[in-house]
């Protein structure tokens, strides 16, 4: 049988606007050291154009029982994306999109292979997840003709009942869902957004667009069962929309408090 811990962030915000196309995601996850759970990085810069994010499953440890002990091993999908991120290169979103699947969930399949192929686990990993996919990684893109390009990957397993007592989970391909880049969008558990009628986001200069991205988070944490999986520091990058289209930080965490310490994606 397998124990599996799962390290769960879950909210990301994408708000375009005149001047640029936002991504911001707070810092917290449920589980694991509570003295870690403010230090989650969920937005990488994508190359010059795009910003990508990861909402769901950050980390996975996993414990196989075998007749020679115990067998350990931690997928980190964070990490993978922070690598990832710097590999996509150049092309058509729809292009970029596909390669960051394909890296994404080739970076799972040793994993998966080594400690959760064929392996019983006595809950479905869903009952945690909320939903058939390890993660969601969000690509907006600013493209040369000034179109916002917004895609979400759902990195999917399907999972069953196993004769002899437990679930099996079985690795399936990534799904690729392109959404409508003129929109906002919020990714993960979307039930803690919580907009004023009486105070709709402003978002004319880039101070409004940061201080509404602020207060909405800041609101998202006022409901209880939102507070254990969103808060700490707030992560915002920008696609400018200009002739350069560049992607940039606007408020980051320092290099001390955004990246947790170093894990193996295999051990």
């Amino acid at each position: 049988m397998v124990t599996i811990g799962i390290l769960i962030g879950t909210l990301i915000l994408y708000l375009p606007t005149p001047h640029g196309a936002y991504v911001a995601a707070d810092s917290r996850h449920d589980g694991g050291d509570p003295a870690q759970a403010d230090q989650a990085q969920k937005v990488f810069l994508c190359g010059p154009h795009a910003v990508c994010a990861i909402s769901g499953a950050m980390r996975l440890n996993v414990a196989v029982d075998t007749p020679g002990g115990t067998q350990e091993g931690t997928l980190d999908l964070s990490q993978l994306l922070a690598s990832v991120s710097t590999e996509l290169g150049d092309g058509s979103s729809e292009e970029i999109a596909r390669r960051l699947a394909y890296r994404m969930q080739a970076g799972i399949e040793p994993f998966w292979r080594r400690h959760l192929e064929d392996q019983r686990v006595a809950q479905p990993m869903s009952l945690r997840l909320g939903a058939q996919a390890l993660a969601t990684v969000l690509l907006a893109r600013r493209e040369a003709n000034g179109r916002n390009y917004l895609a979400q990957i759902q990195l999917q397993f399907s999972e069953e009942r196993h004769p002899e007592g437990g679930w099996v989970h079985r690795l399936r391909s990534p799904y690729i869902h392109v959404a409508d880049g003129a929109r906002p969008l919020a990714q993960g558990k979307t039930l803690c957004m919580r907009i004023n009628p009486e105070e709709k986001p402003a978002a004319k200069t880039r101070e409004q667009t940061l201080e509404s991205i602020r207060a909405l988070f800041s609101r998202a944490q006022e409901i209880p069962s939102c507070a254990s999986v969103i808060g700490g520091l707030v992560d915002v990058a920008v696609i400018e929309a200009n002739e350069a289209n560049a992607a940039r930080w606007l408020t980051r965490k320092s290099e001390t408090t955004s990246k947790p310490a170093p894990a193996p994606l295999d051990r």
